[in-house]
């Protein structure tokens, strides 16, 4: 008996979805990828990029995933067009996660079926990792002194550690960066701290810089003055006066500047013997 059947096919239904944004025709240019050190502050980059393109909520898994298929009234297996567009727009959104990370993190991703796997993936790894990184910046925060440093070399440290934190999310104020570089002087410094602070807090971070390179040029300018000034006062007179004369001794009407023979004159052959 011949079979009559045809072969079943699936048709689209069309789509009903809130959701059906046109995506952007390229993926967008991101300067950061996230490499293991700065998990929160890529996490913020990527929340503004995906917010803009409509992804935000299909990476956090706020987005029902529609039903693949679905069936009509005459029994008819349909495609479902909401499904197809979800998953346009979470394959979209899962690309642009692993276009933004090393290939070290990107291996980790490849299993990732959609882009809210991947996202939280991400979040359970480096949560963990990034407060601890933020208890060790904060007890290198708190150590960071000048000592015998120069001034440009102690704001230059400090301003790495500012840097950290912004990779980690969490940027430091102003207020707390000036705070820190001048708690960190030392107590030669205190004369000018406490005649300064409210000023000091108040300006840039450049400002402050400028105005504590500019006081330890000073400072050292006035020490290499007093050092030459105790030089010169404690030198010797004969580096002032001179070599002192020199002596001249006379032996039989001629003289010798050496004082050998001194005392030693004696008469001529003709003594009268």
């Amino acid at each position: 008996m011949a079979d009559n059947s045809s072969p079943s096919t699936l048709t689209v239904l069309p789509s009903s979805s809130s959701n059906s944004t046109t995506l952007p025709s390229s993926f967008p240019t991101i300067p950061v990828k996230l490499n293991g050190r700065n998990y929160l502050y890529w996490k913020g980059v990527m929340t503004h990029l995906l917010t803009t393109n409509g992804l935000l909520n299909y990476v956090e898994g706020k987005v029902t995933v529609p039903s693949k298929t679905k069936t009509a009234a005459d029994g008819t297996i349909m495609l479902n067009s909401d499904f197809l567009n979800w998953q346009s727009r979470d394959n979209f959104a899962l690309t642009c996660i692993m276009l933004v990370v090393t290939e070290e993190i990107g291996v980790t991703l490849l299993s990732a079926k959609t882009s809210h796997e991947a996202w939280t993936s991400l979040a359970t790894a480096f949560l963990t990792q990034t407060a601890a990184q933020e208890n060790l910046l904060d007890q290198q925060w708190r150590d960071l002194k000048k000592g015998d440093q120069s001034m440009a070399k102690f704001i230059g440290a400090g301003k790495e550690h500012v840097l950290r934190y912004s990779q980690i999310g969490k940027p430091k104020s102003v207020a707390e960066i000036n705070r820190r570089i001048y708690t960190g002087l030392g107590p030669d410094w205190e004369p000018i701290v406490l005649a300064q602070s409210e000023r000091m807090i108040a300006m840039s971070t450049k400002e402050l810089q400028s105005l504590l390179v500019g006081h330890e040029e000073r400072r050292l300018y006035a020490a290499v003055q007093n050092a030459a000034s105790v030089t010169a006062s404690s030198a010797p007179l004969s580096g002032i006066l001179g070599a002192p004369p020199i002596e001249v001794n006379y032996v039989d009407g001629r003289h010798n500047q050496s004082g050998r023979n001194k005392g030693k004159i004696k008469g001529g052959k003709g003594n009268g013997k």
